[in-house]
């Protein structure tokens, strides 16, 4: 925490920051208990300051400090309050009860003392004062300038100047969210941060005075924005309509560079109910002045360059707007067509725009629609008037824009696709030399070393006799030889690679600022792009809102009425489910009756011959026991009460069924209605499909045609929605028919049963009581087996899921088993590959010596054939620079052919002027003639009068005319053919021209595949060097391992020398011994 004198550096706005020092010691050394003072929920000011008295249970008893009242709340209501240290704290996130409670009572302190930005962990929270505060002067701006977050008190400059200072540390883009609720402060807070990088970047002074400077203009772009999308809602006065994603680009070295609005989203509806809400808007606020406004807005567009023109058209665009607003209209009486109620708005709009009056109101009250090839003048009413010119134009020029913007897209397309090409070539080309560089750095390396061990091996030997003195003054020379044409290639080929890599760093800085301009251009196109589709998609959404909207409702309609039909069979379906179930469980009581009144029947007949047996008894000892017989008649007439009881319930039974009966013929009757009344809306859906397709078809004539096409595609999905629906009604009402076939099926099959039982009731009077005991114990069976039954499904599920699991189980066995079957198998074969790889290893031991000679034969052929390739590249070194300079002939062939057909078409040019001019000559000619036959028709009727000589003299000049005439002719025709002539030669200069040039694409081609022979020729060079290399490790190698056999054979044989010398000892001393 800073103290006042590191505070004074504010100035103004220090007490408005951070509170002096001495309040800050006074406000922390209050008295706290922290066992007791807590916070309170309350409905009216949220949270209250307390002090906890008693706890009982889950209810605590507190002390209001304002009031000194007493409450009793939950304690899930009571939040424990932080020590007087963290009041008014800068950084919440240090508080130690960090609770709702807690923050809100931060805030409302800092608030009350006008300190208005509160940090929150990485958030700066804002609490609008709705007043001015001196914390946003140029002294403030220099203060936080540079210091770090926990430096400084809280501030909007202090969460910019860091994003500042991490963009120039960590050379990455930084962004800064503003966001909250309307009359949060959004809008006041960004400009505050634009003003603050304005300042701490200046970037120069101004460069024109007819417009303020680049700081100047960013901090005025946002005023006239604002100034044609604010309004007035609940809490502010002058609130922002739109959101804005402001980019302020800076300099390596920080200064400001330029800016640009990225995303500039108005926050529109598309609703057009929501449409009569814009003339609830409030024409006079009074806190805003206009005046004021007005200037600040006319500074504005004069800061950001608009010229004087400019800036009127824009007030008279602004003007025109609102007095077309204004504009009335009316519809005629008796006719569908709008008509201007007065002109006098009309003739300002006309005036503001530079338009006719009368002209504009005929575009728009009688709109000219292109119906096929035709434009047909259309009435409309009062809102069609407004809307569909409007539209038209919008649209057609869209789609203009967008054809444009597409050929454009594609040819950059083409371009940056050449491009990328091209750099792959080069690319390409870079890697092969890199390659060859490699490789030609690795053979110097390997001859270098090579030829260190071979002096080293001269040295050694130190030139035992002369014969090998001249062999290694020979080699020595051959190997001088041989290093001076490495360095020689190895210079040659680095100054090539540093050339082309200069003129391939240069071509890729090249194509990479054309790639950059195009991308530039491309994301401008895109974004140009993009908002032209949503334009189209918002017109298109318009439109076929007006298609949608009488459809819609008919739509929702019938799925609403499907809907409950559905409902209404999903019930229907519960209840002759349920009716099915009790039928077949009446069914199995049947079978159950049946079997047991069978079994009655038997009882039955073993009882009646027990009773004639009794009866003849009875008989004989009825005098005897009379009255025994008295008692027993008393027993039969309790069981006789007894059966008829029975009896009764049966009949209540029977009436049961014969219910179920009437009921079920209810619902069949209720089905058959509900059935009928479905193909009455059925009908009726048809009815209004075809109406709905009569009102389309009438509408699409006076509709777009490429709209036509997509209501005719959304027709015809209607059309097939109806059909479906048509085909789920018909099949609803098949599945009614079988329900109540079934159901009809079902009444006569209990009608017959009915009939049965009422038979069999008569004979089941006295059977009844042990058929309802045997009936009771049956039904105990049954549970009792149908426990089983789902006892036993259980465990079958359970031995199908154990069957599975054994499955699975199964088949990870044989995965497993063939993973290690392969296993085995490659370890089989690595084990043989190992074992053959010892055996040729031991070939190799023996025929080492041999291969050594055999390597430096190659080695030596190996030499001799590279020297050959070498003399076979310099020859198709030479080959190539002839090809070239053949190509290079025949290009100057093709230009001298060229200049030729230049100059054949300029003569015949000039012949075609001097036939054009002999052509003018023949007219003058037949004009002559045509005169001097009139005058020869004269002169006729002068010989008639008496002038024989005139007409001698005539007719001779006639003839001299006829003659000259002929003559031209003559030349004209010879004019023409020359003109032949000569346009044979150019095309034959062409065609001669064409096949030059095919000539030069042949040598190109050709010396291509030079090139690539020469490429060719150098590899299989390379590839000879590196397996001469190659032999050479290996021989070496095959040497060390002879020269370490010979040691180990060495070190075997003394070892055996001196077991054999200690046999030899031991078998003296044992000889001695004896």
């Amino acid at each position: 925490m800073s103290t006042d004198a590191e505070m004074a550096i504010y100035g103004k706005a220090a007490v408005y920051l951070r509170k002096p020092e001495k309040e800050r010691i006074e406000a922390q050394s209050a008295p706290f208990d922290a066992k007791s003072a807590c916070y309170v929920a309350d409905v009216k000011e949220l949270y209250l300051k307390a002090k906890v008295l008693k706890k009982d249970g889950g209810k605590v008893t507190v002390e209001l400090l304002d009031t000194k009242e007493e409450r009793t709340v939950k304690e899930d209501d009571v939040h424990p309050m932080n020590p007087p240290k963290y009041d008014k704290i800068e950084d919440m996130a240090m508080m130690t009860h960090l609770n709702e409670a807690s923050v809100l009572y931060n805030l409302k302190e800092r608030y009350a003392a006008w300190m208005i930005y509160t940090y929150s962990g990485l958030f700066c929270a804002t609490v609008n004062p709705y007043k001015w505060l001196p914390v946003y002067d140029a002294e403030c701006v220099s203060a936080y300038r540079g210091k770090k977050r926990m430096e400084a008190p809280p501030h909007i400059f202090s969460v910019s100047d860091n994003a500042f200072q991490f963009m120039l540390t960590d050379r990455e883009n930084q962004s800064v969210l503003i966001t909250g609720e309307s009359g949060a402060g959004k809008t006041v807070n960004t400009k505050r941060v634009i003003q603050y990088f304005a300042t701490i970047s200046v970037g120069g002074p101004k460069k024109d005075d007819s417009k303020g400077s680049l700081e100047d203009q960013i901090i005025a772009a946002n005023p006239l924005l604002e100034a044609y999308g604010n309004a007035k809602t609940i809490r502010n006065d002058n609130s922002s309509r739109f959101g804005k994603f402001i980019r302020i680009h800076f300099g390596t070295t920080g200064k400001l560079a330029s800016a640009d609005i990225e995303t500039y989203q108005a926050l529109i509806t598309t609703n057009p109910y929501d449409f009569p809400m814009c003339s609830m808007g409030q024409i006079a606020v009074a806190s805003i002045d206009d005046k004021v406004e007005l200037e600040a807005t006319d500074n504005a567009i004069d800061i950001l360059g608009f010229t004087g023109e400019e800036k009127v058209s824009i007030y008279r665009m602004t003007g025109a707007v609102l007095h077309h607003g204004n504009m009335k209209f009316k519809q005629k009486q008796r006719e569908e067509q709008a008509e201007p109620d007065g002109t006098e708005e009309a003739d300002k709009v006309a005036y503001l725009l530079g338009l006719n009056s009368a002209d504009m109101l005929k575009a728009l009250c009688y709109p000219r629609v292109k119906v096929g090839n035709e434009y047909v003048t259309k009435g409309q009413t009062v809102p069609q008037v407004i809307e569909m010119n409007w539209k038209d134009f919008e649209i057609s020029q869209l789609l203009s824009k967008i054809e444009d913007e597409q050929s454009l897209g594609s040819q950059l397309q083409k371009k940056i696709k050449e491009l990328q090409a091209r750099i792959e070539e080069l690319e390409e080309e870079i890697e092969a030399e890199r390659a060859a560089r490699a490789k030609v750095e690795k053979q110097r390396a390997d001859l270098s070393r090579e030829l260190e061990e071979i002096s080293e091996r001269l040295e050694e030997a130190g030139g035992a006799t002369a014969a090998q003195i001249e062999m290694n003054k020979k080699r020595e020379a051959e190997f001088q030889k041989l290093r001076r044409d490495l360095e020689e290639s190895t210079l040659q080929h680095e100054a090539t690679a540093a050339a082309l890599r200069k003129k391939q760093a240069d071509s890729v800085a090249e194509l990479g600022e054309q790639i950059d301009n195009l991308q530039r251009v491309k994301q401008k196109l895109e974004k140009e792009k993009s908002e032209y589709k949503m334009e189209i998609d918002d017109l298109s959404s318009n439109m076929e809102a007006v298609a949608k909207a009488k459809l819609s409702r008919g739509k929702q309609a019938f799925t609403q009425q499907i809907e409950e039909l559905k409902r209404q069979i999903e019930e229907e379906v519960k209840a002759k489910n349920a009716l099915a179930h009790g039928l077949q469980s009446a069914r199995h009581d049947c079978d159950l009756l049946r079997e047991q009144f069978e079994e009655e029947q038997e009882a039955k007949a073993e009882l009646q011959r027990g009773m004639s047996k009794a009866n003849s008894e009875v008989a004989q000892w009825r005098t005897k026991y009379e009255t025994d017989a008295i008692q027993r008649t008393e027993e039969l007439e309790e069981s006789k009460k007894k059966l008829a009881q029975r009896l009764q319930e049966a009949e209540e039974q029977i009436e049961a069924v014969n219910s179920k009966c009437a009921s079920l013929e209810k619902t069949k009757q209720r089905l058959q209605c509900e059935v009928e009344d479905l193909m009455i809306d059925v009908e009726r859906a048809n009815g209004l499909a075809a109406n709905l397709d009569k009102k389309q078809r009438n509408f699409d004539k006076l509709e777009l045609n490429q709209i036509k096409g997509e209501v005719d595609r959304k027709l015809a999905e209607k059309d097939e929605e109806m059909e479906q629906i048509k085909r789920n009604s018909q099949r609803v009402t098949d599945s009614m028919q079988s329900t109540l076939d079934s159901e009809v099926r079902s009444r006569n099959d209990a009608l017959r049963i009915k009939k049965k039982m009422e038979g069999d009731l008569n004979e089941m009077e006295i059977q009844l009581s042990h058929a309802n005991r045997q009936a009771a114990e049956s039904q105990k069976q049954l549970r009792n087996v149908q426990a089983q039954l789902k006892d036993a499904q259980l465990h079958l599920d359970d031995a199908v899921r154990a069957q599975e699991d054994f499955k699975e189980q199964a088949a990870m066995v044989d995965r497993r088993n063939g993973l290690m079957v392969a296993e085995i198998e490659e370890l089989r074969a690595a084990l043989e590959q190992t074992e053959r790889g010892r055996k040729v290893a031991e070939q190799e031991l023996v025929d080492a010596s041999e291969r050594v000679g055999l390597l430096h034969s190659q080695n030596t052929s190996l030499l001799n054939s590279k020297k050959k390739l070498e003399s076979d590249l310099v020859q198709v070194q030479s080959e190539v620079d002839d090809t070239v300079q053949e190509a290079r002939n025949a290009e100057e062939k093709a230009k001298k052919a060229i200049t030729d057909a230049a100059m054949m078409a300029e003569e015949l040019k000039k012949e075609q002027d001097t036939s054009a001019h002999l052509e003018r000559m023949k007219k003058n000619l037949e004009v002559a003639v045509k005169d001097l036959q009139h005058r020869l028709d004269e002169a006729e009727n002068l010989a008639m009068k008496g002038g024989k000589k005139q007409l001698q003299k005539l007719e001779s000049r006639v003839r001299e005319l006829e003659a000259e005439v002929e003559a031209e002719q003559r030349r004209g025709t010879d004019a023409i053919k020359g003109v032949r002539k000569y346009e044979r030669r150019v095309k034959e200069l062409t065609y001669q021209t064409e096949e030059d040039k095919k000539n030069v694409a042949r040598l190109q081609d050709l010396v291509d595949k030079l090139q690539l022979k020469v490429k060719a020729y150098k590899r299989q060079a390379e590839e000879a060097e590196e397996q001469a290399n190659t032999h050479l490790s290996k021989c070496r190698k095959v040497q060390n391992e002879l020269e370490e056999a010979e040691e180990r054979a060495d070190i075997a044989e003394s070892q055996v020398n001196k077991l054999r010398a200690k046999s030899r000892d031991s078998g003296k001393g044992k000889e001695a011994a004896e």
